[in-house]
């Protein structure tokens, strides 16, 4: 076995103990082929040490830090990925995020087989210590491999892993670190981008660069999501420019002189047909009453272009009398309609009072020949203006709420360049809270399907987000827009954040004291062979105090210690102003046949709390063991 222990100077330090406790706690429920297994934690006298499976290896940081660095090739540099991917995504789906994936936390095995260690600054997702202890003030973390989120103190998520991850296979390819010397925050403020380098399709590099996002938004969510399209196998896109308007040829080449030969004698056969040369041959073919209709536009005389009419807006039809005389007068207004052909393109002119209504369409969105520009400053004031970066930028999030049964957001799209071409962008949801899709499940609904489109000479266009109305009591839930031009899918614009507040579930939380602690579900079923339970809570009307909330754990026909593990505090906490957490009860994995259990977790709170809260879980534990029949 090896051993891991915690020298007597830190063993005195709270903090420190907390962090190997919570090691300890979270190796128990983490049993995977590419994760280091855990074996015990305990203690002699004042030394506390956790023991845990010998491996035979070195770790990725010796091997990369001494001469032997050249056996990793990109075949290696995947496979070691993949495995660590592996290992993380099956953490995370154990409520645990490593948070510190770097080479000297990798063991590589005499196979070539990777397997990862150190959970020791991993962190639960929602937090479950009763103190706020957070592992990472012991200054564990390596900066050059944290995303900016850890390095600046945010809770860790998965997407946190995902960044790490990406920076290691960088290394492992490149040769070098993503961005040098410097850590994540320092190169999102010098404005750094990762160079491309040998050994990545343009497929894998797409995947690669946005996981290396500085945000999150723009982050794959997942260690699946970036598995799946770093070891996409599909063929490369292929993109075909666009043929230049004016290409050299060779002029003693045969092709210029074909050209000019084919444009030559169609010429030659136009004038042909026109001067009626053709008519034996093509009567047959086009008939007597198209040679009539030739004829006739040849033979007709040609007349000078008429003068255009200068339409007099807001002039309606008049029957000739007295009172309608004094009409001729308004012959001026001609004259200033006329002057406002001459504007220059692009510029919005305002016609005055005369104006019908119809030259400010209801659809903002509508383009077309005749389309005029739109005066905003005449319509009602947006919610939220959002400047559309340019194309390859990567855009600052933008973030905006909307809650239930209010009035529609109005969302103004700027762009501040090139507005001597059509523009057409189109809003989607590219990410969301919770497991449903608000856009999908009709929470919201945008104008015109989320197109916005842009007449030349405009530079704002406007959609409308709404709201849909229910009485249904729901948690509020995040959707995650993406702005792009229509014609290119892979273009980013801008990034916007909508957060959808449920009114009936704050007044649902009206009712209730404050801090109120519940289960977001009433009962749960877990395989045997999953490593915990984990259970959701929410804290329902919070305010800005830490709040601890205690349960007990009550057999029915499982038995505590034989089928799990009950936590070493029987107790959650929430810091300030946070509404969920997450509990976690680990089980116990054995090969015996004993058909389904179950136990129960009740929360502690006084008996004024509504009837409708959920403080009860049942929790069934399914046998997988195979059953032997009588």
């Amino acid at each position: 076995v090896a051993i891991k222990v915690l020298s007597p100077q830190l063993a005195k330090k709270g903090e420190a103990l907390r962090a190997l406790q919570q090691e300890a706690a979270k190796g128990r429920c983490l049993v995977h082929p590419n994760i280091v297994r855990f074996i015990d934690l305990d203690r002699e006298d004042d030394l506390y040490f956790i023991v845990m499976e010998w491996l035979e290896g070195r770790t990725l940081a010796d091997i990369l830090d001494s001469d032997d660095r050249t056996s990793i090739d990109n075949d290696a540099a995947f496979r070691i990925v993949r495995q660590v991917g592996d290992a993380l995504e099956y953490a995370h789906r154990c409520g645990i995020v490593h948070a510190d994936v770097k080479p000297g936390n990798i063991m590589i095995m005499p196979n070539g087989d990777a397997k990862l260690f150190d959970f020791g600054v991993a962190r639960v997702q929602q937090r479950q210590d009763d103190d706020g202890f957070n592992p990472g003030v012991l200054g564990a973390m390596t900066p050059a491999y944290s995303s900016m989120q850890v390095l600046t103190g945010e809770e860790p998520v998965a997407s946190d892993d995902v960044f790490s991850l990406a920076c290691l296979l960088y290394r492992l390819v490149a040769g070098y670190r993503v961005f040098g010397p410097r850590n994540a925050a320092e190169a999102s403020q010098a404005a750094m981008k990762p160079q491309q380098v040998n050994g990545f399709s343009d497929s894998q590099w797409s995947a690669l660069k946005k996981a290396l996002s500085y945000s999150r938004v723009t982050r794959f969510e997942s260690i699946a999501e970036f598995m799946d399209a770093l070891h996409d196998r599909s063929p490369d896109t292929i993109s075909i420019e666009a043929p230049q308007r004016f290409v050299e040829t060779d002029e003693r080449g045969p092709g210029r002189w074909l050209g000019l030969l084919a444009l030559l004698a169609i010429a030659v056969g136009i004038g042909a047909w026109q001067q009626g040369y053709l008519d034996r041959w093509l009567t047959p073919y086009i008939g007597d009453t198209a040679r009539a209709t030739r004829i006739r536009d040849n033979d007709t005389p040609a007349l000078p272009e008429p003068a255009v009419e200068v339409p007099v807006l807001a002039v309606e039809p008049t029957v000739v009398n007295e009172e309608s005389v004094a009409d001729v007068e308004r012959a001026p207004a001609a004259e200033a309609a006329e002057e406002t052909l001459n504007e220059a393109p692009g510029e919005s002119v305002d016609l005055g009072e005369d104006v019908p209504e119809a030259a400010q369409p209801d659809d903002v969105n509508a383009v077309g020949p005749a389309s005029p520009l739109i005066d905003f400053s005449t319509l009602p004031e947006p919610t939220l203006v959002v400047s559309l970066a340019g194309y390859g930028a990567d855009p600052d999030p933008v973030t905006f709420t909307i809650r239930e049964n209010a009035d529609p957001a109005i969302i103004d799209l700027v762009r501040d360049s090139d507005l001597s071409t059509e523009l057409t962008v189109r809003l989607e949801e590219v990410g969301f809270s919770g497991n449903r899709s608000p856009w999908a499940g009709g929470q919201y609904a945008l104008s015109n399907s989320g197109l916005v489109k842009f007449p030349v000479g405009q530079s704002r266009g406007r959609v409308t987000l709404t709201m849909a109305q229910d009485s249904m009591n729901e948690s509020d839930q995040q959707s995650i827009l993406r702005v792009r031009a229509i014609d290119l899918p892979g273009s980013e614009l801008a990034v916007i954040n909508v957060m959808l507040e449920d009114d009936d579930r704050r007044a649902f939380e009206a009712s209730l004291p404050t801090n109120t602690i519940a289960f977001s579900i009433s009962q749960t079923a877990i395989s045997e062979k999953d490593p915990a339970v984990q259970l959701d809570l929410v804290r329902l009307n919070p305010d800005d105090t830490a709040v601890v909330a205690s349960f007990t754990l009550e057999d029915i026909t499982a038995t505590e210690g034989e089928d799990y593990f009950a936590p070493g505090a029987m107790q959650v906490s929430f810091g300030p102003r946070q509404r969920t957490a997450r509990l976690l009860i680990p089980l116990v994995q054995d090969a015996l046949s004993e058909g389904d259990e179950a136990f129960v977790v009740t929360l502690d709170q006084g008996d004024d709390i509504s009837p409708t809260i959920t403080r009860n879980v049942l929790v069934r534990i399914l046998d997988d063991e195979p059953q032997i029949s009588e």
